[in-house]
C-alpha cells in the first residue's frame, strides 16, 4: 500500500482505530500511519493544548473566513442569539457536564 496525503491526516487515524477496534481491520484507501499522527496529535494536545487545532489544522482558517463573510453579510445580526434561546441553549452545559446545578 502507497502513502498518500490522509496518511497524515490525524482524523483518518480515528476512523482507522475505530475500524481496527470493531473489525480488527484498517480502512483500505487510508494508510495505517495515521494512526501515528493521532498519536503524535494526542502526545501534542496533553504537551501544548489546543496548538494543533488553532495553528495547523486548516479547518481554523476556514472558520476564520466563514466568521468574516458572515460579519459583513449579516452586519448588525451576526453572533445574535434570541434571549429564550440563549437560556435554553446555556443549560445545555450542564447536561454535557453531567453535573446538576
Amino acid at each position: 500500500m502507497t502513502a498518500s496525503l490522509h496518511a497524515v491526516c490525524p482524523f483518518g487515524g480515528v476512523v482507522t482505530l475505530y475500524n481496527l477496534v470493531s473489525d480488527g481491520t484498517y480502512v483500505q484507501k487510508i494508510h495505517p500511519s495515521n494512526l501515528f499522527a493521532l498519536g503524535g496529535l494526542l502526545i501534542s494536545l496533553v504537551i501544548a493544548g489546543a496548538f494543533f487545532c488553532g495553528w495547523i489544522c486548516p479547518l481554523r482558517s476556514v472558520q476564520e473566513w466563514i466568521g468574516k463573510a458572515g460579519r459583513k453579510l449579516l452586519r448588525s445580526h451576526y453572533n445574535k442569539v434570541p434571549a429564550g434561546l440563549n437560556k435554553i441553549l446555556s443549560l445545555g452545559k450542564y447536561a454535557i457536564r453531567g453535573r446538576s446545578f
